[in-house]
């Protein structure tokens, strides 16, 4: 629960002890987060007692966390590791009617008097193909698909390498859907070690001139560069066509 602390093992967060979540080169056992939010600035400071320890103990709560709602029915994050091709999936309704995805976890699920369900897949012939004859692309773009297209404006969404196991043409076609959508309101976080993502978003940066893309103002590219012990975030302003203004060496 956020206002007495954060379990590390939960449902949003599964880290594991104290000593998994510190950062190898932190001077304290403090993890600090930090953001604002219509006007009003958040600071959350979390310490552990013993290295093991599952929970983080919140030190300074906010006056009041009734006006946050980080977490609701608009909130969506998906992790690099999703949708496995297999034979089956068991049902669960939490993963279908909360998180807006296939389910693939033992729960109540979407479909009554059954407890499992197969996908088959149907491309440009009559003929169906099983999960597991189609490869991985398939089955881990389709949960990034059905929450951006079922997401409404206002909407946050974290995802997490959304380029795994895509060839480089649908990763490219991947970046463009998700600026389409942040181009109509639904604000989405993007981690990704893949040109082709940057690229993608690029070129829909760039059919913005024809009412097709995102407005470059509301792109933006941190570049997290590691050096010994520190970490540096280098912003890489987008300009109008499409372009990355000063991009550092090695970025491409």
């Amino acid at each position: 629960m956020l206002a007495k602390g954060i379990d590390l093992n939960g449902v949003l967060c599964d880290i594991g002890i104290a000593k998994d979540a510190i950062y190898q080169y932190a001077s304290n056992a403090l993890i600090e987060i930090a953001f604002s939010m219509a006007q009003k600035n958040y600071q959350w400071q979390f310490e552990y007692q013993e290295p093991s320890a599952t929970f983080m103990r919140l030190n300074n709560p906010p006056e009041s966390l009734d006006d946050i709602d980080l977490f609701g029915n608009h909130f969506q994050y998906l992790s690099a590791a999703r949708l496995a091709p297999q034979k089956s999936y068991l049902k669960d309704t939490y993963q279908v009617e909360v998180l807006r995805q296939i389910s693939y976890q033992k729960g109540l699920g979407e479909f009554r008097g059954v407890n499992a369900f197969e996908i088959r897949y149907q491309f440009s012939s009559t003929h169906e193909f099983k999960a597991e004859n189609v490869g991985f692309c398939i089955s881990y773009v389709l949960p990034l698909i059905v929450v951006i297209l079922s997401a409404k404006p206002d909407s946050l969404i974290l995802i997490e390498n959304p380029e795994a196991h895509l060839h480089p043409k649908g990763q490219s076609k991947l970046a463009e859907l998700i600026a389409l959508a942040a181009q109509n309101g639904v604000q989405i976080l993007v981690e990704t070690h893949s040109d082709h993502i940057v690229n993608g978003t690029l070129v829909a940066v760039r059919k913005s001139e024809t009412h097709q893309g995102i407005d470059p103002e509301k792109v933006k590219i941190h570049y997290f560069l590691q050096s010994d012990s520190t970490t540096s975030v280098i912003n890489l302003p987008v300009l109008e066509g499409g372009k990355i203004k000063n991009p550092p060496a090695g970025f491409f």
